[in-house]
């Protein structure tokens, strides 16, 4: 997310690839391994989002536990469908601008994209965001990241099933320094006519494994247990409407927030446009 990053490599084409049936040898892939093209300076996250110190516990379990195995948001089913690519970006990288526009040139050239493996049905999901999960507020925020998306976050205020749950606050998940294929996607303004993928909030079931691990150990001060959350949430981006060719680059909208504050930063240089 943003740009600004990476090598000026020549990329390769990219051979389209289909999910893998092999569930055996699937189950054993190095998960935790980055994807080619991975910065070695940026740690990779495969499975969940890391909590910042001032993070509440119950807030860090919402955002940062790992889904279930089975969930198809688990990295093992992601490396399954083998879906994206990280691909640098050279003067031979087509976008759609290039024919009978007045850019010449892609303009995140030098840095890297998300790119389809293969064809992609419409509204599939394609990658979890992960990064650092944090409060919206100083000083757990860091301004001058270009990489951070808010996400809204109920802390739980009962253990009773079905009651309802706590105060809202509102985060976000920096990719700066830690994250996934993800935080490689790119704006769409100058490469596509239009954002071909979405940032949704998604949230599953609080994971069975997970609630049962933590049972014996979350006792408040007078051995009441605390309450965990219902639910684990997160954000990550999906298709839209529309079919996604095998070789295509993945392209988001930051938003006219984000396009704000960085033309603030450049003395109001930067596009605010927004479809």
């Amino acid at each position: 997310m943003g740009r600004g990053r990476r090598q000026d490599t020549e990329a390769a084409s990219i051979a389209p690839s289909r999910p893998s049936d092999d569930s055996s040898s699937n189950q054993e892939l190095e998960v935790n391994q980055p994807p080619p093209n991975w910065p070695a300076e940026i740690e990779y996250l495969s499975s969940s989002c890391l909590p910042s110190s001032q993070l509440p516990h119950a807030i860090a379990l919402t955002l940062c536990t790992a889904p279930s195995t089975s969930s198809p948001f688990h990295p093992v089913q992601l490396r399954k469908r083998n879906l994206v690519a990280i691909v640098p970006i050279t003067p031979k990288t087509p976008f759609v601008p290039a024919y009978g526009s007045s850019l010449d040139h892609h303009p995140a050239q030098g840095q890297c994209g998300l790119f389809a493996r293969c064809d992609l049905e419409p509204n599939t999901l394609i990658v979890p965001y992960l990064g650092r999960a944090h409060l919206s507020v100083p000083p757990d925020q860091d301004d001058e990241s270009q990489y951070d998306a808010s996400i809204s976050v109920s802390a739980p205020a009962s253990a009773q099933e079905g009651e309802n749950d706590g105060e809202v606050a509102r985060c976000g998940i920096d990719a700066t320094h830690c994250g996934n294929e993800a935080r490689f996607v790119n704006d769409y303004r100058g490469i596509l006519k239009r954002p071909n993928v979405f940032f949704k909030e998604v949230e599953r079931p609080f994971p069975r494994e997970k609630k049962a691990e933590l049972s014996a150990h979350t006792s408040g001060e007078e051995g009441q247990q605390q309450p965990l959350p219902r639910k684990i949430r997160g954000l990550a981006i999906f298709t839209g409407a529309h079919p996604i060719k095998a070789g295509t680059e993945l392209c988001v909208s930051y938003g006219k927030g984000w396009w704000a504050a960085r033309s603030e930063e450049q003395g109001g240089s930067a596009e605010q446009d927004e479809e």
